[in-house]
């Protein structure tokens, strides 16, 4: 997945929970800034 920001969205939390439940592998990236600083890994990736 390439998609994120800073505000968590319940309703993709929930499409990421039941696919992870049906055994899809997920991966997402980690955002533009990478783990260059603690905290800056964006969601859905954080």
């Amino acid at each position: 997945m390439s998609l994120g920001g800073t505000i968590k969205s319940k309703t993709i939390k929930r499409a990421v929970d039941k696919a992870y439940q049906s055994g899809i592998l997920l991966v997402a990236s980690a955002g533009n800034n990478g783990y260059a600083k603690k905290g800056t890994i964006t969601y859905p990736a954080a």
